[in-house]
């Protein structure tokens, strides 16, 4: 298990520095395989601070073997994180839908002074096999998608939240 988080100021070139931070966090945890993924969803997290908070935020990733969870805590709690609607010419508007179709499960959390959103990426199960050929594990994983469904049952968060 691993776990890093950096504060980052609410201006546009922290988005980058966020997604470089968390690539460099899965990399350094063996988590390589969820780097793209987890990159995507942490520009998301990280725009939607700086655009609609902007404040300081704090970025937290937390790897262990099955999944690699992302949160971004802002100071603006009453700025809400919600998927909108949006027309065929908006320019925005489709993040969060973007971080709900890569990431297992995600949520906000609020308190007085913060708003937490994140998100849970699966870890990859694939084996590493030799030959180049994984197709027992893809058909594995084929056969099973309910491990990639969101859960609906509250549950604990890892900083102790009930995610």
């Amino acid at each position: 298990m691993h776990q890093s988080k950096v504060t980052l100021d609410g201006e546009s070139s922290s988005v980058p520095a966020a997604r470089h931070f968390v690539a460099k966090v899965l990399a350094s945890s063996g988590a390589d395989d969820e780097v793209w993924a987890a990159a995507q969803v942490t520009t998301e997290l990280a725009a939607n601070a700086v655009v609609h908070a902007a404040t300081a935020f704090v970025v937290r990733v937390h790897v262990d073997d099955d999944f690699v969870r992302i949160a971004v805590t802002d100071r603006k709690p009453l700025a809400t994180a919600a998927r909108r609607h949006f027309s065929i010419d908006s320019t925005t508007g489709r993040g969060l839908r973007l971080v709900a179709s890569l990431s297992t499960s995600w949520g906000v959390e609020t308190s007085d002074t913060t708003k937490t959103v994140w998100c849970e990426i699966t870890r990859s199960t694939l084996t590493n096999d030799p030959s180049g050929s994984n197709d027992a594990a893809v058909t594995q994983l084929a056969g099973d998608t309910s491990r990639h469904e969101p859960s609906s049952e509250p549950r604990r968060g890892i900083w102790g939240q009930v995610a």
